[in-house]
Protein backbone atom coordinates (compact mmCIF):
# COMPACT_ATOMS: atom_id res chain seq x y z
CA UNK A 1 0.00 0.00 0.00
CA UNK A 2 3.04 2.27 0.06
CA UNK A 3 2.38 3.09 -3.60
CA UNK A 4 -0.47 5.38 -2.55
CA UNK A 5 -0.28 8.99 -1.43
CA UNK A 6 -2.87 11.44 -0.19
CA UNK A 7 -2.99 13.25 -3.50
CA UNK A 8 -3.66 10.10 -5.54
CA UNK A 9 -6.38 8.90 -3.18
CA UNK A 10 -8.01 12.33 -3.13
CA UNK A 11 -8.15 12.48 -6.91
CA UNK A 12 -9.49 8.91 -7.22
CA UNK A 13 -12.29 9.19 -4.66
CA UNK A 14 -13.27 12.65 -5.87
CA UNK A 15 -13.49 11.42 -9.47
CA UNK A 16 -15.60 8.42 -8.53
CA UNK A 17 -18.08 10.43 -6.48
CA UNK A 18 -18.45 13.01 -9.25
CA UNK A 19 -18.98 10.37 -11.92
CA UNK A 20 -22.42 9.36 -13.11
CA UNK A 21 -21.32 5.71 -12.90
CA UNK A 22 -22.59 3.64 -9.98
CA UNK A 23 -20.42 4.09 -6.90
CA UNK A 24 -17.91 1.28 -6.39
CA UNK A 25 -18.29 0.79 -2.65
CA UNK A 26 -15.61 -1.91 -2.62
CA UNK A 27 -13.10 0.60 -4.02
CA UNK A 28 -14.16 3.28 -1.53
CA UNK A 29 -13.85 0.82 1.35
CA UNK A 30 -10.47 -0.41 0.12
CA UNK A 31 -9.14 3.14 -0.17
CA UNK A 32 -10.44 4.01 3.29
CA UNK A 33 -8.26 1.16 4.61
CA UNK A 34 -5.30 2.54 2.65
CA UNK A 35 -5.92 5.98 4.14
CA UNK A 36 -5.88 4.52 7.65
CA UNK A 37 -2.41 3.10 7.01
CA UNK A 38 -0.92 6.35 5.72
CA UNK A 39 0.80 8.73 8.15
CA UNK A 40 -0.68 12.16 8.71
CA UNK A 41 2.13 13.84 6.77
CA UNK A 42 1.13 11.96 3.60
CA UNK A 43 -1.70 14.48 3.16
CA UNK A 44 -1.98 18.17 2.36
CA UNK A 45 -5.00 20.41 2.89
CA UNK A 46 -6.28 19.86 -0.66
CA UNK A 47 -6.03 16.05 -0.34
CA UNK A 48 -7.84 16.10 2.99
CA UNK A 49 -10.57 18.32 1.55
CA UNK A 50 -11.11 16.04 -1.46
CA UNK A 51 -11.15 12.87 0.64
CA UNK A 52 -13.49 14.16 3.34
CA UNK A 53 -15.89 15.68 0.84
CA UNK A 54 -15.92 12.53 -1.32
CA UNK A 55 -16.65 10.16 1.56
CA UNK A 56 -19.42 12.39 2.88
CA UNK A 57 -20.93 12.74 -0.60
CA UNK A 58 -20.73 8.97 -1.11
CA UNK A 59 -22.34 8.43 2.30
CA UNK A 60 -19.43 6.16 3.27
CA UNK A 61 -18.79 7.81 6.63
CA UNK A 62 -16.81 5.44 8.80
CA UNK A 63 -15.83 6.63 12.28
CA UNK A 64 -12.29 5.23 12.09
CA UNK A 65 -11.69 7.00 8.77
CA UNK A 66 -13.01 10.32 10.01
CA UNK A 67 -11.06 10.02 13.26
CA UNK A 68 -7.88 9.45 11.25
CA UNK A 69 -8.68 12.34 8.93
CA UNK A 70 -9.34 14.56 11.96
CA UNK A 71 -5.76 13.80 12.99
CA UNK A 72 -4.59 14.61 9.47
CA UNK A 73 -6.41 17.95 9.48
CA UNK A 74 -5.04 18.69 12.95
CA UNK A 75 -1.50 18.13 11.72
CA UNK A 76 -1.81 20.40 8.67
CA UNK A 77 -0.79 24.03 8.99
CA UNK A 78 -4.08 25.42 7.75
CA UNK A 79 -2.79 28.98 7.98
CA UNK A 80 -0.70 28.28 4.91
CA UNK A 81 -3.58 26.66 3.00
CA UNK A 82 -6.00 28.52 0.85
CA UNK A 83 -9.47 29.42 2.03
CA UNK A 84 -11.21 27.08 -0.43
CA UNK A 85 -9.58 23.93 0.99
CA UNK A 86 -10.33 25.00 4.54
CA UNK A 87 -13.95 25.71 3.58
CA UNK A 88 -14.33 22.30 1.88
CA UNK A 89 -12.87 20.53 4.94
CA UNK A 90 -15.22 22.39 7.27
CA UNK A 91 -18.22 21.82 4.99
CA UNK A 92 -17.56 18.07 4.89
CA UNK A 93 -17.20 17.87 8.65
CA UNK A 94 -20.38 19.88 9.20
CA UNK A 95 -22.31 17.51 6.94
CA UNK A 96 -21.28 14.54 9.06
CA UNK A 97 -23.86 13.78 11.69
CA UNK A 98 -21.92 14.33 14.89
CA UNK A 99 -24.33 12.20 16.87
CA UNK A 100 -23.48 9.20 14.69
CA UNK A 101 -19.74 9.70 14.95
CA UNK A 102 -19.60 10.87 18.54
CA UNK A 103 -20.96 7.60 19.86
CA UNK A 104 -18.12 5.68 18.23
CA UNK A 105 -15.18 8.10 18.37
CA UNK A 106 -12.87 8.43 21.29
CA UNK A 107 -12.05 11.12 22.21
CA UNK A 108 -15.14 13.06 21.04
CA UNK A 109 -14.62 15.15 17.93
CA UNK A 110 -16.23 18.18 19.53
CA UNK A 111 -16.28 19.71 22.96
CA UNK A 112 -19.31 19.10 25.14
CA UNK A 113 -20.34 22.02 27.34
CA UNK A 114 -19.23 21.36 30.89
CA UNK A 115 -22.05 21.18 33.47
Amino acid sequence: MSDYCGQAIGVIVNAFTRSSAPLDTNLMDYLSNVILELPYDAFEAQNAALILNAYVKAERVKPALFQHMAGVVGSIDLSSGDAQNIAVIMNALVKVRLSTLNSELSPPCYMDPQP
